[in-house]
């Protein structure tokens, strides 16, 4: 590996951990100033790894999105019938 990827590496790592934070912050319910803090930090720190040319908005993207997936599970998924709560009057988005 070389020298150059290997850092690339490490920047990623950390981005992986600054979003891992966030979204445990976002699923025990954290609103407002702690989260709007831990997404910001993630913003700059994205913006950063553009400016740098390490990586391209479009791979930070499926990354972001790879991640979002591996702590919270797909975005979408088909809903059965067991999903759905038959005693409620209107489905939420």
């Amino acid at each position: 590996m070389t020298m150059p990827q290997m850092a690339r590496d490490a920047w990623m790592d950390t981005l992986r951990r600054l979003l891992a934070e966030a979204f445990h912050l976002h699923q025990k319910g954290a609103a407002g100033v702690p989260l709007g803090r831990a997404y910001g930090v993630i913003d700059g720190y994205m913006l950063g790894l553009i400016e740098m040319r390490l990586v391209t908005p479009k791979e930070l993207s499926r990354f972001v999105a790879e991640e979002r997936e591996r702590h919270a599970g797909p975005a979408s998924r088909v809903l059965g019938s067991a999903d759905i709560d038959e005693t409620r009057d209107t489905l939420a988005a």
